[in-house]
């Protein structure tokens, strides 16, 4: 018998985790003798282990162990190729936003879509879903700053449900936003969430001095009161929301995560508030006026940056998924994930709007099947995996596919690369296991 090689024995106080990054099983072991079992086949590979011992047997069952000749390079790609893979739209409402965040990576145009151009994206949507089983979806609205636009969303989102009512379509969706909240007010939510808008990405980059210095309107003009203001009256309604609150942290910033961290438990304990963290990354739009300086050793600091979270009981959700099988996968690596942009352009990822060619794979307002291109779809979606992640035991999480730019252009796969990788995947197995 040997260890699965998707198999990881993280150690915790007083004993380890053993958890399987393909089956998502996952076993707490405190037992001295179990724990010399488990540094045994960590050490030789090759164990000879009586299968009727209950431990050895357990271990079995989850697939934690696995006999010599097993095939687990098989049983990954099943996985990968039978994974029920959600059906995901994000549409890019407009180019223009009210505020002007010094490390953001878009240009603010004063482009919208049309309205012609969301009813085709419907008929898009619609021949998408008529030759798909999957029984979720995500639609979400991206910009830009998307609640300049919020009237057509509200309509589209009508019009969306009364196409699925048509179909007698019973899958069961998630309406999201992106957005900066500033213009988030209680009656806007309140009339988002009468259409299907049940959930919100919000960004705030730390205490007031902080997320001024960072996420400001035109003008520079701090936008912390007025955000703030808008997440309390929400969080005082009734409404069934959820909210992720991101931060994405500097240098300057993580001298205050212990007082930012406070502040998210005094005012926003509820059970409708998760959290998420990150750094700032400089997609080379930073200059050395804008005073942001980025973290370097990005790992170490995420790691640091989790553990206070953890520590003070805050929500973070977002890493449930960062142990489940494919929960790192990038959505652009989905074949069912598509990005519809102002133009009606169809594109697989955001970070790439309209910049790169083989990003855009077709457009909505093509009456010839949508003029989509399917080899620059299947360049985004399907790829072999290279030889040192066919035998890394988190490959299971992320599928090569954390991001399929970078990998595609990446030469060597190292810690270096996917260090990160492995250490959210760690955090996650503690958060949800310990």
């Amino acid at each position: 018998m040997k260890l699965s090689k998707f198999t990881n024995v993280i150690e915790i106080e007083n004993g380890v985790i053993l958890h399987n990054a393909i089956y998502n099983s996952c076993v707490k072991v405190y037992s001295e003798n179990c724990i010399n079992i488990i540094k045994d086949l960590e050490t030789n590979g090759d164990v000879n282990l009586d299968s009727n011992v209950p431990f050895i047997k357990d271990l079995m069952d989850l697939k934690l162990i696995v006999s010599n000749n097993y095939n687990e390079e098989n049983v990954l790609t099943y996985y990968s190729n039978s994974a029920k893979r959600k059906n995901e739209f994000t549409l890019i409402v407009t180019k223009q936003c009210n505020f002007r965040c010094p490390y953001c990576y878009e240009d603010h145009t004063n482009d919208i879509m049309s309205w012609e151009t969301y009813s085709n994206t419907l008929k898009f949507m619609e021949s998408v879903l008529s030759v798909s089983d999957s029984k979720y979806g995500v639609i979400s609205f991206f910009g830009g700053e998307p609640l300049l636009e919020y009237k057509n969303i509200i309509k589209f989102m009508k019009e969306f449900k009364s196409m699925l009512l048509k179909r007698n379509d019973d899958r069961i969706w998630t309406g999201h936003i992106t957005t900066n909240a500033y213009l988030l007010e209680l009656n806007m939510t309140k009339q988002l969430a009468d259409v299907g808008i049940n959930s919100y990405q919000i960004t705030i980059d730390g205490l007031k001095e902080n997320h001024d210095k960072s996420r400001y309107l035109v003008g520079k003009i701090g936008s912390w009161d007025k955000i703030i203001h808008n997440l309390e009256q929400i969080k005082n309604s009734d409404l069934n929301i959820s909210l992720q609150i991101r931060m994405n942290y500097t240098v300057q910033s993580l001298k205050q995560m212990d007082e930012y961290t406070d502040f998210l438990i005094k005012n926003f304990n509820d059970k409708r508030f998760h959290f998420y963290f990150e750094a700032v990354k400089d997609y080379g739009v930073l200059n050395d006026n804008d005073d942001i300086e980025i973290c370097r050793n990005e790992s170490d600091i995420e790691e640091y940056v989790t553990n206070i979270a953890r520590s003070k009981g805050l929500r973070l959700s977002i890493m449930k998924t960062f142990c489940s099988p494919f929960g790192i996968e990038c959505y652009a690596s989905n074949p069912r994930s598509f990005v519809i942009d102002y133009d009606g352009s169809i594109e697989k990822c955001t970070v790439l709007l309209n910049t790169d060619e083989k990003n855009i794979i077709g457009n909505v307002n093509n009456k010839n099947n949508y003029n989509l291109d399917i080899e620059k779809l299947s360049n985004w979606t399907s790829y072999n995996l290279k030889n040192v992640c066919k035998n890394c035991s988190v490959v299971g999480v992320c599928n090569g596919r954390k991001c399929p730019l970078s990998y595609e252009s990446t030469e060597v796969i190292d810690d270096n690369y996917c260090g990160l990788v492995k250490k959210i995947y760690k955090e996650s197995v503690k958060l949800n296991y310990v």
